[in-house]
């Protein structure tokens, strides 16, 4: 059982970590296909006419734990004591683990110029999205390591606790137009992306309740419960049949102070997909006195079942019905500082420095969401006609601390690969690091 134990908490927290942002891409490749998903009113093909984009990421992290712990852990192969105490010495009052995959199974975007100049860009992706977040309460991990004695003659909160999965195919259309003024002076562009989402799976519960009173002398154990978990898709998942379908939208404003200088607004992810297929409700609620079974009754003593216990985890099991899953819905706020050059060989202008500032804030515990506030700071140097590259540090969201690099190299003027990673703490500082995410972006343009 250890060893299980020792493999799931390795697996939790030192393969793949916490940037559910996607940074990296942002700050690589703004004003592209593949960008603008996370910004879609700064979609801008300068001069080019056309771009496909592929673009993939992948991410695992938690709140809780650091890579130094995980890999001490691990040369171990067993958790002993003294890692017990240390894995509970790190606990926060809310802890959350999550990971996931977007990947864009297509991407293209036209671009038309009026006789003003003003720019108009259209786009049309089908993204493969796979998300999953499991949030607990530190009493929940503390009773399950070390039993309930350590609560004698206390009421704790077991909560809360929620599990989310979901598994969805997104077919989205975008525009950005410009509203008013230039980019070369005061100007504001808006965009939007509307999006048919074919929900495949999921697991959906809204954060759980529980306490838990363990009697001074171990006579007896109260316990309050309350909890509902919503399933679509999950006993014979499908890749082609949907289990639901739903709507979803973002959108965003860029205002440019001037040619150095701007500023853009994004919501992103609003909506929800409704799962009406293969739906089977899990629910329980209530309260459970546990007496233990005494075997000896020469005193006259009450024989109990531990049958009581185990109501708690056998819940009522419903079949149909429907309900929804909601989007991680998150806003976004970014600011850039850019330094254009003109190139010697052909008078393009292109931005030789860019500075960015990014605030995000999501508004439930999702996958790809947390309500953590998180900040980010990135630079990029751009060496045209070769490549650009840069660096990333982030607070917040997934991660107290993270440090990302980003970097792609281009042949010509229209093919382009990227690499980035929001996240390579745990490489450098162990003890500061929640692991690594990894993302790498394709775009050709004409």
């Amino acid at each position: 059982m250890r060893n299980i134990l020792t493999a799931l908490f390795i697996f939790s927290t030192g393969i793949f970590a916490s940037a559910q942002n996607n940074m990296g891409t942002r700050y690589c490749n703004y004003n592209d296909l593949n960008a603008s998903k996370y910004s879609p009113s700064e979609l801008d093909l300068g001069n080019k006419h056309a771009q496909i984009g592929i673009n993939s990421y992948i991410w695992m992290g938690n709140t809780t734990f650091d890579y130094k712990t995980a890999k001490e852990i691990y040369q171990k192969g067993l958790i002993q004591n003294q890692d017990v105490n240390k894995i509970l010495s790190k606990l926060n009052k809310e802890n959350l683990f999550g990971a996931g995959l977007d990947f864009q199974l297509l991407g293209v975007a036209v671009q038309f110029k009026t006789k003003s100049e003003k720019k108009l860009a259209f786009s049309l992706g089908v993204n493969e999205r796979s998300g999953t977040s499991f949030l607990f309460g530190e009493n929940f991990l503390k009773l399950a390591l070390k039993g309930n004695k350590q609560f004698a003659g206390q009421r704790v909160d077991l909560g809360p606790a929620s599990l989310n999965v979901n598994y969805l195919r997104e077919y989205a259309v975008g525009a950005a137009i410009p509203v008013i003024g230039k980019e070369d002076g005061f100007g504001i562009r808006a965009g939007v992306r509307l999006k048919y989402l074919a929900g495949i799976g999921s697991i959906y519960m809204r954060p759980a309740n529980g306490s838990m009173y363990t009697d001074p002398e171990g006579r007896f154990i109260d316990f309050d419960f309350n909890y509902k978990i919503q399933t679509s898709g999950i006993d014979n998942i499908n890749l082609w049949n949907s289990n639901g379908k739903g709507y979803g939208a973002d959108a965003g404003l860029t205002v440019f102070l001037n040619k150095y200088l701007q500023f853009t607004t994004s919501i992103l992810d609003i909506g929800a997909v409704k799962y009406d297929k293969e739906v089977t409700t899990y629910e329980r609620s209530g309260q459970v006195k546990y007496e233990g079974l005494i075997i000896s009754r020469f005193f006259g003593s009450q024989k109990y079942s531990t049958d009581t216990l185990a109501q708690i985890f056998d819940p009522i099991k419903t079949k149909g019905g429907s309900y929804k899953t909601p989007l991680s819905t998150r806003l976004v706020i970014e600011g850039k500082i850019k330094t254009p050059r003109t190139s010697k060989k052909d008078d393009q202008t292109y931005n030789s420095n860019t500075i960015f500032f990014t605030y995000i804030q999501g508004f439930q515990n999702l996958p790809g969401s947390t309500t953590k506030s998180f900040f980010s700071i990135g630079y990029n140097h751009d060496f045209h006609r070769v490549f650009n590259g840069g660096v990333l540090l982030s607070a917040g969201g997934y991660n107290k601390k993270a440090v990302g690099a980003f970097f792609s190299f281009k042949i010509g003027q229209s093919f382009k690969w990227g690499f980035s990673s929001d996240n390579l703490t745990g490489f450098i500082f162990p003890q500061h690091g929640k692991g690594a995410d990894f993302a790498t972006n394709i775009s050709v343009a004409f």
